[in-house]
């Protein structure tokens, strides 16, 4: 699945072929903790371990993350469904979360897609997810392009325009943060990846007396990781 949808939603977002069985294992740091154009953990950086195996149109992932800076854990469990008809390729999720700190959970479930079919070679797609807890949603618009440097190399732009529709329940409802993100893949050696990312958000709509919009800002974000295939 191609996008930018957050890899601790969708255990299937590496790159690689769906053949009978297949797996990664990540790991990476992040200057910042984001999703949802917020910057969740006022300026400090994450930790984040990812496990994910695939078997036909099946896929479980387990993302773990965890702040040195805040002492803050967290753990998402998901099993996801895929099919691919022609270029587009579609999927629908169940996610678990886990927050140790507070021994708060919650439940979601998403679904998307993607479509390559035009002509540059851009991709674009779409990503929602529905918290039960919050009893709201949040969907991202996202279009991107692939760039092949050489045999080892690629190059990733892409753009996200993500809405709230109450997943963050004391924030603003409608288009909430627009961010453009660049990518690099380099593969080391057969299965063994190093990536690197970096990103700018904007705010859109912010309201600075939501409690839900504090964390919602103009921010730049990088991220380096080391990702294993198998």
């Amino acid at each position: 699945m191609a996008g930018r949808a957050q890899e601790e939603r969708l255990p299937f977002t590496w790159p690689g072929g769906w053949g009978e069985c297949a797996g990664h294992v990540h790991l990476g740091w992040e200057s910042r903790y984001v999703s949802e154009g917020r910057d969740n953990l006022d300026g400090d950086g994450l930790l984040a371990a990812t496990v994910g195996l695939s078997w036909r149109s099946l896929a479980f992932g387990a993302w773990l993350v965890g702040s040195p800076d805040q002492g803050y854990d967290e753990m998402h469990l998901n099993l996801a469904f895929v099919r691919e008809w022609g270029d587009l390729e579609c999927y629908a999720v169940y996610n678990h979360l886990r927050f140790f700190d507070d021994g708060g959970h919650d439940h979601e479930v998403g679904i998307g897609g993607a479509w390559s079919g035009l002509p540059p070679g851009i991709i674009i797609g779409v990503d929602a997810y529905y918290s039960f807890d919050a009893a709201g949603s949040f969907v991202e618009l996202f279009a991107e392009r692939g760039f092949e440097l050489g045999e080892r190399l690629t190059l990733t732009p892409g753009i996200v325009w993500g809405f709230n529709q109450g997943y963050i329940a004391d924030g603003h409802h409608g288009p909430n943060h627009l961010s453009v993100r660049l990518e690099a893949d380099y593969q080391l050696f057969d299965g063994w990846f190093l990536e690197a990312h970096t990103s700018y958000s904007w705010a859109l709509g912010r309201e600075t007396l939501r409690p839900g919009d504090q964390a919602l800002r103009d921010f730049g974000h990088v991220g380096a990781g080391l990702r294993w295939e198998f």
